[in-house]
């Protein structure tokens, strides 16, 4: 699915999201507006950003965190930028899911690489077993059954 946001900071000292989805093929849908104070916003940027992705985040609107961390940038840019002519500075931000999912992903790092000499299957199997769970002698000498109360048999089916 492909996504759009639009942020938007007017003159009043405002800041609007706007949240886009593709529903139909090439036709965005609204899916979600946002309204901010540009004082929570600008506090939240002089923390940190994992504090203006929260500062974003709502219930209504709520993107995933490599989107969220994408607009807070944009924010922070669009903060940093002088208004147009009409006061507005605006952003628009377009992802697309199918990006996410053909991504290769990055291989770890391996420190050492370990062979199968280094390490005996046997030995690792061994390590840290109790030897009685190895004899079968104490399953065996079990002389007793399994006792069920009576209480729990008797359950009333008329509920």
């Amino acid at each position: 699915m492909r996504q759009k946001y639009v942020i938007e900071i007017n003159k009043k000292n405002k800041m609007t999201i706007q949240e886009f989805a593709e529903l139909d093929k090439d036709i965005m849908s609204l899916l979600c507006e946002e309204k901010y104070d540009m004082e929570e916003i600008e506090a939240a940027i002089a923390k940190d950003e994992s504090a203006l992705v929260d500062a974003i985040r709502t219930k209504n609107l709520y993107p995933i965190g490599v989107y969220a961390d994408k607009m807070a940038d944009a924010i922070v840019e669009l903060v940093a930028s002088p208004a147009g002519e009409d006061g507005k500075r605006a952003k628009t931000l377009l992802f697309d899911d199918s990006d996410l999912l053909t991504r290769i992903p990055e291989e770890p790092d391996v420190e050492d690489e370990i062979s199968d000499e280094d390490v005996e299957l046997d030995d690792m199997l061994d390590e840290g077993l109790d030897k009685d769970f190895e004899t079968e002698e104490k399953i065996k000498d079990i002389k007793t059954s399994l006792k069920v109360e009576d209480d729990i048999l008797n359950v009333d089916d008329s509920a």
